[in-house]
């Protein structure tokens, strides 16, 4: 069976760190990733930020493989825009896990904060 857990006042684990992150924290009881692939996930990569990102490519593939869009009468839902956005997420990622810690001037500590450096970071790169 598959362990889900997050605790936001907690951020000292790299579980929770990741979990922040990929924005998987279990709201109205939905989780995207098991505790157990997230772990594999740090596990497998050199730091938080880059496993985060393999997080984002794999729900992305995820998405990708169930469907490019779900249509029911009226309803429909375009999953190719949340793949192409959690790419993109991971990407982000991946560049934060490359700056240099001496020129990191923001820092996130919570969900807010780190959408609002991400924002920042777009702006100044135009």
């Amino acid at each position: 069976m598959a362990n889900h857990t997050y605790d936001a006042g907690d951020l000292s684990t790299d579980l929770n760190k990741v979990r922040f992150l990929i924005g998987d924290k279990g709201e109205n009881d939905e989780w995207i990733l098991s505790d157990e692939e997230i772990q594999a996930f740090i596990d497998d990569q050199p730091d938080i930020w880059h496993a985060a990102a393999a997080c984002c490519i794999a729900i992305a593939s995820s998405n990708a493989l169930l469907s490019q869009a779900i249509r029911a009468g009226a309803y429909s839902e375009d999953y190719s825009t949340a793949a192409r956005e959690l790419r993109a997420q991971a990407k982000t990622l991946i560049e934060a896990s490359e700056a240099p810690y001496d020129e990191t001037a923001e820092m996130a500590t919570t969900d807010f904060a780190l959408r609002q450096m991400l924002a920042n970071k777009a702006l100044r790169e135009g």
